[in-house]
């Protein structure tokens, strides 16, 4: 992880200056507002933190998201997605780590319920890749992550963590890399190779009981 990377990768809750604006403790969540919202964010100048500026005024009430925000069956879903912006709802059940991945593309993560940690990691060295700096996130954090960036994310609590995820390109559209410790290989992400490589210690408790 490069410089810019781990400058990116900021601590949770730190809010971006300026961020707070006048009507910013919003008390109702309107996922469609939210989403043009960013989609405007995204035409600024600099997109990556207009966008980590809308996000800091939104998920400072984090209870209003989590109420407003519709059930999903499963762990991820498009809310929007477009040539200029991604927007993906994510749900992290406990005891569930996602494999080392990049989005070569910026992000920016908020949380609005339950607990996770991202690691981050560098290619830096000898080894093929190596663990730097972890983020503790809770409801009400916001994070922003550069576009070359390794990470993972695991749910440290004893609930699902509960998160809107922003990506600054079509996602699901771009070329991006998974990173198969086990065999010490860069591969290309895919939906195959990253549910192989899920470390889900619920689902291997099972498969051995």
């Amino acid at each position: 992880m490069d410089k810019q990377d781990s400058d990116n990768a900021k601590t949770a809750g730190a809010k971006t200056a300026g961020a707070k604006t006048a009507g910013s403790d919003l008390s109702v969540f309107d996922l469609d507002e939210f989403i043009t919202c960013l989609r405007k964010a995204v035409t600024a100048p600099s997109p990556a933190k207009a966008i980590r500026a809308e996000m800091d005024r939104y998920f400072e009430n984090p209870e209003a998201v989590r109420q407003a925000m519709p059930t999903f069956d499963t762990d991820e879903e498009t809310l929007f997605e477009d040539e200029t912006v991604s927007i993906f709802y994510c749900r992290f059940r406990p005891n569930y780590t996602i494999p080392p991945h990049d989005h070569q593309t910026s992000a920016v993560i908020g949380i609005y319920e339950g607990q996770e940690r991202n690691n981050f990691f560098t290619t830096a060295g000898d080894a093929f890749i190596t663990k730097g700096k972890s983020v503790d996130m809770q409801a009400g954090d916001v994070l922003s992550i550069g576009p070359n960036a390794i990470h993972t994310v695991e749910c440290t609590g004893s609930t699902p963590s509960y998160g809107i995820h922003v990506y600054l390109a079509p996602l699901s559209r771009i070329e991006r890399n998974l990173y198969d410790v086990a065999a010490q290989m860069v591969i290309p992400f895919t939906d195959a190779d990253f549910q192989r490589l899920v470390s889900d210690d619920e689902a291997t408790a099972s498969s051995q009981a």
